[in-house]
């Protein structure tokens, strides 16, 4: 669960500048609370660093301070190791603060943090209700973001794909979508059987791939059309790119 964690905390961070025009300008401050987190589960902030130091200077927006607030004694050398793979610049304006709940709020306000920074009760318990109204309120920000964004494109048209669409086209853009990458394993598994038929029965293997892309991973065929993306419904068309997938294989073996 822990390998969740960036991935979240991205999505916040990148969901509260959207909305504030302010933040953007000035730049963010980082609070990374682990006060009742085990040192193991604090572990995947360390590999994140350690794997990619630059991480802090290829965001899309300017982070001005990072607060850490710890409890456990070996979080704390954790903490210290991670800090370390901050620029010079953040590593000036980053601060551990020690303590229970309660000390790690009443340090920050020193800073100019406000109590309610943390959605934590004074045991060290997420505010469940806080986390769960701002998700809410995001997905209905992003709700009536879709229908605008819906209302002024041509009708069927489509976002984003799902994880198990194909996309129609060439390029490693398109060749590594996840989609496109089952396509091509389900291709791998039947290129023998392509290989040994005639035409008649190269097309019926053709056809069960295409079956089973649409009917069990519910896939569609995408292609992008005047910035959007439209559904493929000529069945030829999508014949002719399974087709082309299972040749490009055959011919590799």
């Amino acid at each position: 669960e822990t390998r969740r964690h960036p991935k979240a905390l991205w999505y916040m961070v990148m969901s509260c500048l959207k909305h504030n025009v302010d933040t953007q300008r000035r730049g963010v401050n980082l609070i990374l609370c682990t006060l009742g987190t085990n040192p193991t589960d604090f572990l995947f902030m360390f590999d994140v660093q350690k794997r990619n130091s630059s991480i802090f200077k290829s965001t899309p927006f300017r982070i001005t301070a990072c607060h850490f607030c710890v409890e456990h004694p070996c979080i704390n050398s954790l903490a210290r190791l991670v800090i370390s793979f901050f620029p010079k610049d953040l590593r000036a304006h980053t601060k551990i603060h020690r303590g229970s709940t309660m000390e790690c709020t009443y340090s920050m306000q020193g800073y100019g943090i406000g109590r309610g920074a943390l959605p934590m009760d004074k045991w060290g318990r997420i505010d469940a209700d806080f986390v769960d109204s701002w998700i809410c309120a995001m997905r209905e920000l992003e709700r009536i973001e879709d229908q605008n964004q819906l209302a002024n494109l041509p009708h069927g048209a489509i976002l984003s794909p799902h994880v198990n669409d194909i996309l129609m086209g060439r390029g490693l853009p398109y060749q590594t979508y996840t989609g496109n990458m089952q396509m091509v394993r389900l291709v791998d598994a039947k290129k023998k059987q392509y290989m040994r038929g005639n035409r008649k029965q190269r097309q019926q293997v053709t056809k069960s791939v295409i079956g089973e892309l649409m009917h069990t991973y519910k896939a569609r065929f995408l292609e992008r059309r005047d910035g959007c993306w439209m559904q493929e419904h000529d069945a030829k068309r999508i014949h002719e790119k399974v087709a082309m997938i299972f040749r490009n294989a055959v011919r590799d073996l």
